[in-house]
């Protein structure tokens, strides 16, 4: 489906975009998870894979509508994700503070 390597700079900006936010969350919000990021990444694959096959039936959109909108559904999907998922073992979140002492509140209610 990739016709040009810009096609293909296209999809790898996306996916990598779509993704961005997550990996920067979980220092901040004890409630993102590895289910989270399996969905980011799998909705962050598809929603790309999506866009290439509305270019296929001459449906184009600009390639910075879709980067805004593929971080925004991306988002969507891990946010809905971290809420319905089951959270991370409370003893793995403690060790991981423990550990690491990440930034903001969100690791708070392990601290102790």
């Amino acid at each position: 489906m990739l016709e040009s390597v810009k096609d293909t700079f296209d999809i790898i900006l996306l996916v990598g975009a779509g993704t961005g936010l997550l990996y920067l969350v979980p220092w901040f919000w004890w409630r993102v998870n590895a289910w989270c990021e399996v969905v980011a990444m799998a909705s962050a694959f598809l929603i790309p894979v999506g866009w290439l096959a509305l270019a296929k039936a001459d449906v184009h959109v600009s390639t910075h509508v879709q980067l805004l909108l593929t971080i925004w559904r991306t988002t969507a999907c891990w946010l809905v994700t971290a809420f319905l998922a089951p959270p991370t073992d409370p003893e793995v979140l403690v060790a991981f503070y423990r550990k690491v002492r990440p930034p903001g509140s969100g690791g708070n209610a392990f601290a102790s």
